[in-house]
C-alpha cells in the first residue's frame, strides 16, 4: 500500500475504494458501447433501404430536348409493363410498343441511370419541347436544362444496355433502376 504524508506529517494510505472506482470506469465504458452498438445497429441495418422498389426518390437529370427520340436501352424481358426499344442492342423487339410503356435511360446528376417510362410526358417537359422542338437540329446546338423529378422505384436491374444517340455504341450500365416519373419541374 502506499503512504503519503499529510499537512499535519502524519501518515494516510490511499482509501480502500480505489480499486472499485476502476471497476466503475469500465462498467462505464462497457456502457459507452453498448450505447454506440446500440444505435449502429439501426443504422447499419437501414443502409440496405435507401433503394427498394416502390420508394420514392428526388433526382435531377439534365436533358436536351432531342432526347425524347433518341435515347434507347436493351433488356431481353419486360418490367411490368414497360419495356426498352430493344431486347439486345441493335435488336428491337417486334412489333411496337406504346410510348407510354417504353423505356429509356436517363442519368441523374448524382451519376446514376434510371430508365424511366414517359418522361417527356410530364407536363413540364411537354412545355419545354413544344418550346424548344429539335427540328433536326445538331446536339450541340441545343440547349441543356435539367429537371426535378420524383421517381418511383419499381424494379432493380443488374445490367442494362444504354444508347444516347442512335448513332452511337452501346453501353454497358448496371445497378439501373427502371422508374415511374411522378412529378417534374423545371430547375
Amino acid at each position: 500500500m502506499h503512504a503519503f504524508s499529510s499537512p499535519s506529517g502524519a501518515e494516510a494510505s490511499l482509501p480502500a475504494a480505489a480499486p472499485a472506482m476502476g471497476r466503475d470506469r469500465r462498467s462505464v465504458e462497457w456502457l459507452v458501447v453498448g450505447l454506440a452498438f446500440g444505435l449502429a445497429w439501426p443504422l447499419w441495418s437501414w443502409r440496405g433501404k435507401v433503394d427498394q422498389a416502390g420508394l420514392v426518390v428526388d433526382a435531377s437529370i439534365t436533358l436536351i430536348t432531342s432526347d425524347r427520340e433518341n435515347l434507347s436501352c436493351a433488356l431481353e424481358r419486360d418490367v411490368g409493363p414497360y419495356r426498352c426499344g430493344f431486347r439486345a442492342p441493335d435488336r428491337p423487339w417486334p412489333g411496337e410498343t406504346s410510348r407510354h410503356d417504353l423505356l429509356a435511360p436517363y442519368v441523374a446528376v448524382e451519376h446514376r441511370t434510371f430508365l424511366v417510362p414517359a418522361l417527356f410526358d410530364q407536363p413540364a417537359l411537354v412545355a419545354r419541347y413544344a418550346a424548344e422542338p429539335p427540328a433536326n437540329q445538331p446536339r450541340d446546338r441545343l440547349r441543356r436544362f435539367s429537371v426535378r423529378c420524383k421517381l418511383r422505384l419499381v424494379e432493380r436491374l443488374d445490367e442494362v444496355g444504354a444508347r444516347w444517340s442512335p448513332d452511337w455504341e452501346w453501353t454497358r450500365q448496371t445497378g439501373v433502376w427502371v422508374a415511374e416519373p411522378l412529378a417534374c419541374e423545371l430547375e
